[in-house]
């Protein structure tokens, strides 16, 4: 591999790993510095030093995510097409040693914040592992002219540096389908790395690129971030600082004094102070207060109109929070997510995160199983068939007050024999499985013919 034009890539790259370790940086919790750094440009310095200790950093952007990124908070189901019974329980093991729903589910949490991300299946002391790389530890290239959305190489760097002649370099690890380097940021492969590794020829053992990529693009190989994620998440909190300076000073007025002798003024709840004028003087001593006044109201609206129109551009219909105010802002603001609507963004979410674990199971089958498996680097060594796929079913997506609302128009077409109760029970549930369905059908006509006793009766019997 040329170590030159994968640098140069890397280079070109600069600004979208700026932008992607901010949104790292933010949604790990690290707020508060964007804020102060962007107050500190806005403010005079005085009036910084007074603003913030009233900062309020509160992370929206982690609740946005979160909000977005329930595709596993049901677990699947996945089955084997084409398959045995054998690779049907091979899936299983697999599936328990991945601890596929925990890092799908965190992928699907870098889906909502980068709009890619990258997974890697790995062998740990005998155990197969997968893991998420965020976008700000990996780019991809490609030089297909046929499709130039297919990555042919793909670059990794985890955040690793080693000293180099007294300074610290970049390490980076660069794969296509036939061989792989580690090399750092001055264009230096970086033999002894490779040498360790047990690989100093560079070659890639699997003939396929051994990461699957998930892009939410579908015009750039290398999705733009969405500039607004990382201006609201710092401009909402901004202004909820802005709110609580200016109460600050809403509450503490400012004292003046016109021509008075404030030497011996005490200021406390039982102070008295006596001004007599000066009899050479023509003025009369004057005492005032300045109160600055705010509206709360506008702004906490101006607040929440943006907040709502964010929301609006991200797919999610705001929740109804009611008329706010400064004793429910902070409230009204996290019921404003906690309310909305994500049954669409989540549907048009599922064809990128189904056809990415689908390929991502489908490369670990058939490309990486069996290399694993010849060297002995598992514990398990059996193998899938050779036609085997695996496909992944989500649970149905029902908009939020959605579920109550399905189970009266089902019991309406029950009553009305358009529907049998298994097929009803079928759609309320649509993952489960057929003996579920019959086990829970049982407990129902059990729980039917079981009689209630009178409870007043009940109350009498034991002499109450």
């Amino acid at each position: 591999m040329d170590i030159q034009f994968l640098n140069e890539h890397i280079k070109g790259q600069s600004k979208h790993f700026d932008e992607a370790n901010v949104l790292f940086d933010i949604y790990e919790g690290n707020l508060l510095p964007y804020i102060e750094k962007q107050m500190a440009n806005d403010l005079s310095f005085q009036v910084y030093n007074e603003a913030k200790t009233r900062i309020a950093p509160i992370n929206l952007l982690i609740k946005l995510v979160d909000k977005l990124s329930k595709l596993y908070a049901n677990d699947p189901v996945r089955t084997i097409v084409d398959g045995t019974s054998l690779d049907d329980e091979l899936l299983v093991w697999y599936e328990e040693k991945f601890k596929v729903n925990k890092f799908m589910n965190q992928s699907n949490e870098f889906f909502n914040l980068f709009k890619s991300f990258l997974l890697e299946p790995f062998v740990d002391q005998g155990i197969p592992r997968m893991r998420v790389i965020p976008d700000n530890q990996f780019t991809v290239i490609s030089t297909d002219s046929i499709n130039p959305m297919r990555p042919t190489h793909v670059i990794t760097s985890h955040g690793q540096k080693i000293m180099t002649d007294g300074s610290k370099s970049q390490i980076y690890f660069a794969y296509t389908a036939d061989e792989f380097v580690i090399f750092n940021d001055r264009d230096e492969r970086q033999q002894d790395m490779m040498n360790a590794m047990g690989n100093p020829e560079g070659i890639n053992p699997f003939g396929v690129i051994p990461f699957t990529y998930v892009n939410k693009s579908l015009n750039t190989l290398i999705p733009n971030h969405d500039s607004d994620m990382i201006q609201m998440s710092v401009l909402i909190p901004i202004l909820l600082s802005d709110l609580n300076f200016g109460v600050k000073f809403q509450i503490f007025s400012i004292m003046f004094g016109i021509d008075v002798d404030d030497e011996n003024l005490t200021f406390g709840p039982n102070a008295f102070w006596r001004f007599k004028s000066d009899p050479n003087s023509d003025k009369k001593p004057e005492v005032g207060a300045f109160k600055p006044e705010m509206d709360i109201s506008q702004t906490l609206e101006l607040i929440t109109t943006q907040m709502a129109l964010w929301l609006d551009t991200k797919g999610l219909k705001p929740g109804a929070v009611g008329k706010m105010s400064s004793d429910n802002a902070t409230s009204g603001i996290a019921k404003m997510i906690d309310n909305s609507d994500t049954t669409e963004n989540r549907k048009a979410q599922i064809q990128f995160m189904k056809s990415g674990e689908e390929e991502f199971f489908n490369l670990v089958m058939h490309d990486m199983i069996p290399v694993w498996s010849q060297a002995r680097m598992i514990e398990n060594t059996a193998l899938f068939s050779p036609n085997s796929k695996m496909n992944i079913k989500y649970a149905e997506q029902i908009p939020l007050s959605g579920r109550g609302q399905l189970v009266e128009d089902l019991q309406l077409e029950m009553n009305s024999g358009f529907i049998s109760r298994r097929r009803a029970i079928k759609k309320l549930n649509p993952l489960m499985s057929e003996s579920e369905i019959d086990e829970l059908l049982s407990e129902i006509d059990i729980e039917s013919t079981i009689e209630v006793d009178d409870p007043e009766i009940e109350k009498n019997n034991l002499g109450g």
